[in-house]
């Protein structure tokens, strides 16, 4: 059985012989141009897009960080779980992080935006740079 835990930022495992893994990645093909650092949706079981907390259901159920950024057909790596570095962030320690407006990361809270449909928790800041992946289901507004 896999168990998170959020202060080491891996998964913890109940048969001791086995492999610890810091973090969970799939590979899908881009539906649409992906820049990285964006949060993405399954568009198809093998294509992402990217998501929004402003449009379907569908739109605001995303499954990761996109690693990676690619054109349409090309291998786009999805984070779905576990600590991402990146100089690009900018949060604070153990802010709550949602999906925001294009698939952007935000520390704003969507609940007090009025065009935003749906609010998606994505995970929380770690240090200036980092950030744990720990998307829960959209919640709608």
């Amino acid at each position: 059985m896999l168990k998170w835990n959020p202060l080491t930022g891996e998964l913890d495992y109940s048969n001791p012989n086995a492999v610890s893994a810091r973090k969970l990645i799939t590979i899908k093909k881009a539906a649409e141009v992906i820049s990285a650092n964006l949060l993405v949706y399954l568009d198809t079981p093998t294509t992402c897009r990217i998501g929004r907390n402003d449009g379907t259901i569908a739109e605001a159920s995303v499954i990761g960080v996109t690693l990676n950024a690619g054109v349409i057909n090309s291998d786009i790596k999805i984070q779905i779980l576990g600590i991402v570095e990146d100089g690009s962030f900018s949060f604070n320690i153990n802010d709550l992080l949602f999906l925001g407006k294009n698939g952007l990361i935000t520390d704003l809270d969507p609940s007090v935006d009025p065009t935003a449909l749906y609010l998606t928790r994505v995970g929380y800041g770690i240090n200036v740079n980092g950030i744990v992946v720990s998307i829960e289901k959209p919640l709608i507004l």
